[in-house]
């Protein structure tokens, strides 16, 4: 039985971590980062960065998210296969568990260029189960919140995750920018000053 915390949530690894425990039955599943000895590795230190030195080793910047179409999180971000968003971690998904995960029905719905970085995580046939490894807070603004904080608010509020006929539909495409930018500076009231 999942935990009521996480009926909507973001964040990747704590959901893998929740899924672990609660679903896949194991006991002490942890994140390497609290648990070095941990008998369930769900999510390990990046192999290629250095255990010991500290600082400028980080996965950090704008990184490319391959998103698999017809779930979620590709709806969200405005049915884009191809998506960029900021990272800052050192620790990741452990790959040799990705199986075990799937088997039960959580599925990994977003992966890096190379396929090897798991990136977007959802269940099916629940309300809001995304997970993300990037930080969509980094680019979200006052009016133009990250789509996953989009389809979060939506879902905790009873609403249809995605609305694919809203103008205001999370991160509209290029086109969709253009004609909203071109409908709404011709309604705009003209100002005078004096």
């Amino acid at each position: 039985k999942m935990c009521l915390i996480w009926e909507y949530a973001l964040e990747c690894s704590l959901l893998l971590l929740n899924f672990a425990r609660n679903v896949l039955g194991w006991k002490g599943a942890n994140s390497t980062e609290f648990d070095a000895d941990t008998k369930y590795p769900v999510v390990i230190f990046m192999p290629e960065i250095s255990t010991t030195e500290m600082g400028g080793n980080m996965r950090l910047g704008s990184r490319c998210t391959i998103l698999k179409p017809d779930t979620l999180c590709y709806k969200l971000y405005d049915k884009q296969k191809k998506i960029f968003e900021r990272h800052r971690h050192r620790y990741e998904v452990n790959n040799q568990l990705i199986e075990d995960f799937q088997q039960r029905g959580l599925f990994f719905s977003g992966q890096d260029e190379l396929g090897v970085r798991m990136e977007c995580i959802e269940l099916k046939d629940h309300k809001f189960f995304v997970g993300t490894q990037f930080h969509p807070e980094f680019k979200s603004r006052p009016v133009r919140p990250s789509p996953p904080f989009i389809g979060l608010i939506r879902a905790s509020c009873g609403l249809p995750v995605v609305d694919e006929d809203s103008p205001m539909s999370p991160e509209p495409s290029p086109i969709k920018r253009a004609k909203l930018r071109a409908s709404e500076s011709s309604e705009m009231p003209k100002m005078t000053f004096g």
